[in-house]
């Protein structure tokens, strides 16, 4: 997950770590119903530049020319 040190949820992990997270994705059209859940303690990193890229690509496809 992406956040700026800014943001009032990165705050609270920083403060109490404890999280869950839950992503729920639908695809109405195709009949879908894709859930993800967990919980656990979080830890607050500095951003990867190039992980994230890496991560983009392999989930999104490449970048395209503009």
């Amino acid at each position: 997950m992406l956040g700026s040190t800014s943001r009032k949820s990165v705050g609270r992990l920083l403060a109490d770590p404890v999280c869950a997270v839950e992503i729920v994705h639908f695809a109405n059209a195709a009949g879908i119903l894709l859930h993800l859940g967990f919980r656990g303690s979080a830890t607050v990193e500095a951003a990867d530049g190039g992980r994230f890229r890496r991560l983009l690509r392999k989930y999104l496809g490449p970048e395209e020319a503009h």
